[in-house]
């Protein structure tokens, strides 16, 4: 397996190579054997978080790097590989809430989706897009809410938040990359049009205030005093809601809410123990 990306991932496996690039600048002068890649998984984006998001960086890299790497598919891949980029849920309310579309993550996104649309007509591979809702679990950005909150609740320290209100179809880590196998799996197979579009969620909405105070009660300590919730502070991206809709077949989630907040807890718990040691 070849791993591309702009930063060297924290846990290494033997059987990744890890080539460091970045899509909106580097990517064709790439060497890779081709005729040994059965499919490609774009799975990288820029500007999710919005303390590292430039309109410059998205456009360079959602939508120049999207596009230079399926010139690159079509030129050099001769056995036309299967083709999965992921999306974020946000593409599909664009039309309801034009407003979206200042963010610069969600329209360069919705740019680059537009583009692999219109390249799948011509590729001689499968291709999937694939919408990602609301993933968390052991690994995310620290900066994430559910993150954020386990931190600080284990610290006994004050955890401000939003109104709380937003409704998310949460999906924890490892069912997200099932999802994503399982759709990799269904390209791999005969299936109606050159282009296959799914869901990579649960299909339930949970609010934010929901998960966070679940995830407090699940810590065992006594933290309600800790979570202040405060509509002021809510982003313009509260109201937007979406459940998936269209799930992979023979497909379900095996995780489930609380046992996906425990698994959040037990790992900021191990790695804070980490950083005291």
């Amino acid at each position: 397996m070849i791993c591309l990306g702009r930063r060297e991932p924290r846990t290494k496996h033997a059987n990744v190579t890890f080539i460091p690039c970045h899509f909106g600048r580097d990517l064709p002068e790439l060497s890779i054997d081709w005729a040994a890649i059965d499919a490609v998984l774009h799975l990288a984006a820029s500007g999710v978080k919005a303390a590292h998001r430039t309109w410059l960086d998205c456009l360079q890299f959602n939508v120049v790097g999207t596009r230079r790497l399926l010139d690159v598919l079509g030129a050099s891949a001769t056995r036309s590989p299967a083709f999965l980029m992921t999306q974020t849920f946000y593409e599909q309310l664009c039309g309801e809430h034009p407003q979206l579309l200042e963010n610069p993550y969600i329209a360069t996104k919705h740019a680059a989706s537009a583009l692999v649309e219109s390249w799948a007509a011509s590729y001689r591979g499968r291709v999937a897009l694939a919408a990602i809702f609301q993933v968390y679990g052991p690994g995310d950005d620290p900066g994430s809410v559910l993150p954020y909150a386990a931190r600080q609740l284990s610290r006994g320290a004050p955890a401000q938040f939003g109104s709380g209100r937003g409704l998310r179809d949460w999906i924890y880590v490892d069912d997200a990359v099932s999802a994503i196998m399982a759709t990799l799996q269904c390209i791999s197979g005969p299936f109606p049009g050159p282009l296959l579009t799914v869901d990579i969620g649960t299909g339930e909405l949970r609010s934010i205030r929901d998960m966070v105070e679940r995830l407090a009660l699940l810590t065992g300590l006594e933290t309600a005093p800790l979570l202040d919730f405060d509509a002021t502070r809510d982003r313009d991206d509260v109201s937007p809601t979406l459940a998936a809709a269209h799930l992979i077949d023979g497909w379900q989630p095996l995780v489930d809410c609380d046992e996906g907040l425990k698994r959040l807890i037990e790992s900021e718990r191990a790695q804070s123990h980490l950083l005291l040691s």
